[in-house]
């Protein structure tokens, strides 16, 4: 569904970017909180998920139109809705129910900054109001289009913004995008919002109807390209539908005070996820800890690293770790190897395994447990590699780590923790993970927490 051609007209100001990057996009610097880069997704069009930004799906309401281009529409819900909910709720991804249209919900969403973009393959988000909108039917590559209300101006005409989309809408129908694009330089783009409004709106459409004809008929501004006489004198009296101005100049959304707030990021439910899987597809737990090793548990911890970051301040004088298994992030920081994808400086960590194994297999059939035909994978791997953006790891250990003087913790010594009460106290920090000259610790203490001495004393390093 959408404008006919309306996406060919608006392609050269498209622009692909990967998806790492618009994710990492004017974030993660400076101090804490961030929130990640939230698309709300027209749920009607596809079901896709994206690693790296947090995702709001959104569903047509009862109030969709009856009839949209001529086409009428089925009121029944789609057979993929409730399942869908159901899927997005394991995966605690927030989804909401619009009004009426979707993509009306989300455009005005992300002219509040509610959302930063909209992810659809409708061309009606434009005439809604829409800023940023985002195409990638598939996803099948790590890129995506990127249309910005600026780059359309300047890269298609300056006139094309607010009410001129709907000019463009109910005219690239009968005579076409270029001319309905030679329209909106010619005409006061208002006219259609403000004759649905209007007490005469029968004048209201005759005069803009009038002007309409006037512009086709011999082009006196030559602004349209071309002159259309024949489009001029076949226009009917009958257009433009006061009842398609209306779907577009006054579609039904929920106000943004009714609207549920948006969640913080968070990851899936491993134990709820893993259930709905097995009762679905039939998976045993092999197949399902190969498949969540691969597709799902990177992604876990990548989430709660963006949970942390959501929720936490360096200023703030209580922190709290998403989950064990960031800990291990963490820890893993000083030998991480580095590298580098699409343009985007990072690092691979091995997460230890046996916590999302539990979780992963806490809700499953008790029989298919008991077979014990997950011991191949569990003993064979016991770490599963994750790549992590510099940005996010970086920004996460200023956020989650404070250094012995209470500032932020670098990354370039990321094991000086220390906790409140540890940072009040003359307590000595003693760094594990730096390579220090032996010289240099004269005079200092060192202990030996190598060796077997049993009458050596015991030195809890848990506190």
């Amino acid at each position: 569904m959408g404008i006919n051609n309306l996406w060919e007209l608006l392609e050269p100001a498209a622009k692909t970017v990967r998806i790492t990057s618009l994710a990492l996009q004017d974030r993660y610097v400076g101090p804490a909180p961030h929130l990640p880069y939230i698309v709300g997704i027209d749920a009607s069009g596809w079901f896709e998920q994206c690693q790296q930004v947090q995702l709001v799906f959104c569903y047509n309401g009862n109030q969709w139109p009856d009839v949209k281009r001529g086409h009428k529409v089925s009121s029944r819900e789609h057979w993929m809705v409730k399942p869908t909910k159901r899927i997005l709720d394991v995966f605690n991804t927030q989804w909401i129910t619009a009004a009426g249209e979707a993509e009306a919900q989300l455009a005005l969403m992300n002219r509040a900054g509610v959302i930063d973009a909209v992810m659809t393959d409708d061309s009606d988000i434009f005439v809604f109001g829409t800023k940023t909108v985002l195409r990638n039917s598939t996803l099948s590559v790590d890129t995506i289009k990127i249309y910005t209300a600026g780059a359309i101006q300047d890269q298609i005409d300056h006139c094309l913004t607010g009410d001129a989309f709907i000019t463009m809408a109910i005219c690239c129908g009968g005579c076409g995008c270029e001319t309905a694009l030679g329209l909106v330089r010619c005409m006061d783009n208002s006219m259609l919002r403000s004759a649905a409004c209007n007490s005469n709106q029968g004048g209201a459409l005759k005069q803009w109807r009038n002007i309409a004809r006037y512009h086709l008929l011999s082009d006196p501004t030559g602004r349209m390209g071309r002159s259309h006489p024949a489009l001029a004198c076949s226009l009917p009296e009958s257009f433009p539908s006061l009842d398609i101005i209306n779907l577009y100049a006054h579609p039904a959304v929920t106000s943004l005070t009714e609207l549920a707030e948006l969640q913080l990021p968070a990851p899936p439910d491993l134990a709820q996820l893993a259930s709905v899987i097995q009762q679905l597809l039939g998976w045993g737990s092999t197949k399902l800890l190969s498949t969540f090793r691969t597709n799902i548990w990177p992604v876990v911890i990548l989430h709660e690293l963006l949970e942390d970051l959501a929720n936490n301040s360096p200023k703030s004088n209580e922190v709290n770790l998403a989950s064990g298994c960031t800990r291990a992030v963490f820890l893993n920081h000083a030998s991480r190897p580095k590298e580098t994808l699409a343009g985007i400086s990072g690092h691979n960590t091995d997460v230890p395994t046996d916590m999302l194994e539990k979780a992963t297999l806490q809700l499953l059939d008790s029989e298919e447990l008991a077979s014990g035909c997950q011991d191949d994978i569990t003993s064979s791997h016991k770490y599963v590699r994750v790549w992590l953006p510099d940005r996010i790891y970086d920004g996460w250990v200023k956020t989650m780590f404070l250094s012995s003087s209470g500032d932020p913790c670098t990354t370039e010594s990321p094991m000086h923790i220390v906790s409140d009460s540890a940072a009040s106290t003359s307590m000595s920090i003693i760094d594990l993970t730096e390579d220090e000259d032996v010289g240099a610790l004269a005079g200092s203490v060192i202990i030996d927490l190598t060796g077997d001495d049993d009458n050596s004393d015991l030195i809890d390093l848990t506190l």
